[in-house]
């Protein structure tokens, strides 16, 4: 990739309940090895350090960790890049839970994809 794109502020929030915080990082540092390789800068350090939630709990999670990783960076002058979110399985009702919440707490943010994790 020729002028790649650039990713410097991100986290992750993991709703999926069998997925190991462990995994869960090395599937953060992976991404973002794999994204410099393909010639992108994307930092390996998070804005915050990546969260593991219920399900039942999308919406005060994402409001709460939203919060947190923007009022670090609001003293930074900086913006949210990314924001990764792990579902559990293809659960339709989380998944229109967190569009919902998407829209009504991070109305700037584009999704462009889902990410869905089985092990």
């Amino acid at each position: 990739m020729v002028n790649g794109g650039r990713v410097n502020n991100w986290y992750c929030i993991n709703f999926a309940q069998h997925i190991q915080d462990s995994v869960a990082l090395n599937l953060h540092q992976e991404l973002a090895q794999t994204c410099q390789s393909s010639g992108m800068e994307f930092a390996l350090d998070f804005v915050i350090p990546p969260i593991f939630a219920r399900p039942k709990q999308v919406g005060r999670a994402l409001k709460a960790h939203y919060h947190s990783a923007m009022s670090i960076l609001y003293k930074q002058q900086k913006e949210l890049d990314l924001l990764i979110v792990i579902l559990t399985d293809i659960n339709d009702s989380l998944f229109g839970k967190l569009l919902f919440m998407f829209f009504l707490i991070i109305a700037n943010l584009f999704i462009s994809s889902c990410v869905i994790v089985h092990y």
